[in-house]
């Protein structure tokens, strides 16, 4: 198996530094893994020129 890190790119570095900064108590993994999702979109398009 080769070595793999998360976060594996700049984006999922980014997402996840999001995610550590927001209150995450109240909320259910199905949420989080939501949030850390749209997140990563919303980088990806912000990167690729796409605002919406």
């Amino acid at each position: 198996m080769a070595d793999s890190f998360f976060p594996s790119s700049m984006i999922d570095a980014l997402a996840m530094l999001w995610m550590q900064n927001q209150d995450l108590s109240s909320k259910t993994p199905e949420e989080i893994y939501r949030m850390f999702v749209d997140a990563k979109e919303k980088i990806r398009n912000e990167r690729l020129g796409r605002n919406q």
